[in-house]
């Protein structure tokens, strides 16, 4: 978002074409690097975050073909209308894998934590502690026999 923010910005006395061209290079080249080292421990958030870089290169490339159809053709209502419908379309998937990602990754981390959570306010509650593993720890009273004597070094 900053970067191109500052493409904006450089690149404002520049013709839309060609912001538009420098935006989906610049895309293409995040889309090789995400591809490559793949940021997100979670391959799920690996694959939503190369479906919206695509998306945002596929729209972008589209809004090329839509300008210069209008440049080019002349006011083509079916092209327009087609490309439109495209980008519509494409937008609105990324919205329902978006939504499908909250509701089958995030959602269930922040219940996983909210539990975590319950158990460590519970266990301090009710006196136990957690070590560092996170796991249960009771304290037992603990006494020595003659026999652990004689084994500890």
């Amino acid at each position: 978002q900053v970067v191109f923010t500052m493409l904006q910005v450089l690149l404002a006395h520049v013709p839309v074409l060609a912001q538009t061209l420098t935006a989906i290079y610049f895309l293409f080249i995040v889309v090789l690097l995400h591809t490559r080292y793949e940021p997100y421990v979670n391959p799920s958030l690996d694959r939503i975050e190369s479906l919206s870089l695509v998306a945002s290169f596929t729209t972008l490339f589209l809004g090329v073909f839509f300008r210069l159809s209008r440049d080019e053709l002349g006011d083509l209502p079916q092209v327009s209308e087609t490309l439109t419908a495209l980008v519509i379309a494409i937008q609105a998937a990324m919205a329902v894998v978006f939504t499908h990602a909250v509701l089958a990754i995030v959602v269930p981390q922040k219940v996983r934590w909210l539990k975590e959570r319950l158990a460590a306010k519970t266990l301090a509650a009710s006196g136990l502690s957690a070590n560092s593993d996170d796991a249960a720890v009771i304290k037992w009273p603990t006494t020595t026999t003659a026999r652990d004597d004689l084994q500890r070094p």
